[in-house]
């Protein structure tokens, strides 16, 4: 759901050059600003098996590429107080947004992690998922409350945030790692079956020197495509914070 907000707010925010969201009888039509359209666009999977629908998904190189821009929220930066509805009257405590992404020489693969934890230090899934869901659904409805935290307070409230964002995200990190490794195997018994094929080939035809020759251009051909497949293997992970406020009790000034 969250990225049907950021991809339809990106656009309306760019209809001074070109971009536009029109309702349709099913979904969304789109228009990049770039001129490029997305007919019948839909956000989940359920609408996509109606014909005629349109799946955008982070799969979507453009809408990767809005992801990708998210700003980084760095350690000691003033984290805003907010009021969030139904939270807020419950329990307090830091919400905080993660990029947890794999970068490779072919690009990156990313999640996102919604953490939150109350002010005695305990991590709660639901209650952070509730949150984003509220950030998301009602970005005019939510209101201020006190002052935000600042200075070392700040740091503190960044590096518990963070500690338990890595201890949540290892499983996706691994997560991710795992897929790419599955890809680059899949990929490398692909190239060997497809050169061993063209070396049988190239055996069992012409003469003794051009079939030397044949079978050294193809040495050369598959050393080049290992030292490739090599360096795309090699994986970076990454974890930065997108977003962090204080959710505020109901009531609180500071």
């Amino acid at each position: 759901y969250w990225t049907e907000r950021m991809t339809l707010g990106y656009l309306r925010s760019q209809e001074a050059v070109g971009a536009s969201v029109k309702p349709a009888v099913l979904g969304h039509d789109l228009r990049w600003p770039n001129g490029e359209t997305c007919l019948a666009a839909v956000f989940n999977r359920e609408d996509a098996e109606r014909p005629g629908a349109t799946l955008v998904s982070l799969e979507d190189e453009r809408v990767r590429g809005l992801t990708n821009s998210l700003p980084v929220f760095a350690p000691g930066q003033p984290i805003p107080t907010i009021i969030v509805p139904d939270v807020s009257d419950k329990t307090s405590g830091v919400w905080s947004l993660w990029r947890i992404s794999l970068h490779t020489s072919g690009g990156r693969e990313q999640r996102f992690l919604a953490l939150f934890l109350a002010e005695d230090g305990r991590a709660f899934g639901p209650t952070a998922r509730t949150i984003w869901e509220r950030l998301i659904d009602l970005p005019n409805g939510l209101s201020q409350a006190g002052d935000e935290i600042s200075g070392s307070t700040a740091v503190d409230a960044f590096d518990a945030s963070r500690k338990a964002a890595e201890a949540q995200g290892a499983a996706v990190f691994e997560e991710l790692a795992a897929a790419h490794q599955m890809s680059i195997m899949r990929e490398r018994k692909k190239g060997a079956h497809a050169f061993s094929s063209r070396r049988h080939a190239i055996e069992r035809l012409g003469l003794p020197q051009v079939r030397a020759h044949r079978l050294g251009i193809l040495e050369d051909e598959e050393q080049a495509w290992t030292r490739e497949l090599t360096t795309r293997e090699a994986a970076l992970p990454e974890l930065a914070a997108v977003l962090m406020v204080r959710v505020a009790p109901i009531g609180a000034s500071a």
